[in-house]
């Protein structure tokens, strides 16, 4: 009778992997485990995956985190607002914890103009990222200001040190650092929500696009059309138009330089959403820090402002 040598033996005892990542790991993981098992060997993998109940608490759960993003203060163009899934589908419920933030309510919420922004830290009072001139940059020294208009950005961070949503006509902006984050809640009320990273996401996809009520679609389509952020987006509609392909940078500058992209028409705009030709970009806004000593600066300072100066 031969004897088995070390060489013909086979391992019979099955190798147990237990799995219990997130859904979209497991079939990774478990072929990664399939494709370093013992070559002689035999292999059961199991894996365990969340119940569906459970994947409904959890979004359930997500939801609510999401509502608390949500300023009851913040003045809003409702048939602008982005579905929940799409909110979802770019930050992730990672990103729905806030930052933690030591400071009184009263001094939390309290709002600033824009005005007073402007003539105490220096900036157009129309931009969203302001420059700041050198008087006024002597005098600070911060030059990191962001100002969001929740009439046009219905998911910018409304609640200090919440997370959010910015979105943008142009795909290829980028916006590096971290930025001093202002929110505008309403006529002459602006909040400091804190720092932020600005980090590109998916853009605003012809599917994502198609899923909007029609309404939002021609409420962005106008409101592109209307605003100046819309300009280049109209250009690049317009040259397309013109050419009938894929205009180069130069060529749709030509046609903003000439004012060209006037010609475009909210149709146009929300055509070229819908056929994917153009699209929303979108960035992820998360909250990396607050200055609480700021915050209680500005306070101050728009108390001061508001007195009543001495005659002489």
């Amino acid at each position: 009778m031969k004897m088995a040598t070390p060489d013909t033996v086979h391992n019979e005892e099955p190798e147990v992997i237990v799995i219990k990542d997130e859904l979209q790991e497991v079939e990774t993981t478990a072929l990664r485990a399939l494709e370093n098992g013992k070559k002689n060997g035999r292999m059961v993998v199991e894996v365990v995956v969340d119940t569906y109940a459970n994947f409904l608490k959890r979004k359930k759960e997500d939801l609510e985190k999401v509502k608390k993003l949500i300023n009851p203060k913040a003045q809003k163009i409702e048939k602008m607002k982005i579905k929940f899934e799409h909110v979802m589908d770019r930050l992730g419920s990672a990103a729905l914890d806030a930052y933690p933030i030591a400071l009184d309510l009263a001094t939390l919420e309290a709002t600033v103009s824009r005005a007073f922004m402007s003539s105490t830290y220096g900036g157009n009072m129309q931009m969203t990222f302001p420059n700041i001139g050198d008087e006024h940059l002597a005098k600070h020294g911060l030059n990191d200001f962001m100002y969001l208009n929740t009439l046009y950005q219905p998911n910018a961070p409304q609640v200090p040190g919440c997370s959010g949503l910015f979105f943008d006509t142009e795909i290829d902006s980028r916006w590096p650092g971290k930025w001093r984050v202002f929110t505008r809640l309403s006529s002459g009320a602006w909040l400091f929500v804190g720092f932020y990273e600005v980090n590109p996401t998916r853009p605003l996809t012809k599917e994502d696009w198609a899923s909007l009520d029609p309404q939002v679609q021609r409420t962005w389509a106008y409101q592109i059309r209307k605003k100046s952020w819309g300009g280049y987006f109209c250009a690049r509609v317009v040259a397309r138009q013109e050419l009938g392909r894929k205009p180069t940078r130069a060529e749709w500058m030509g046609v903003f330089n000439d004012k060209r992209h006037l010609r475009a028409t909210p149709e146009d705009i929300r055509r070229s959403l819908a056929t994917g030709e153009e699209q929303l970009a979108v960035s992820t806004m998360k909250c990396v820090g607050y200055d609480e000593d700021f915050q209680r600066r500005l306070c101050e300072q728009e108390k001061r402002s508001r007195r009543p100066k001495n005659r002489s």
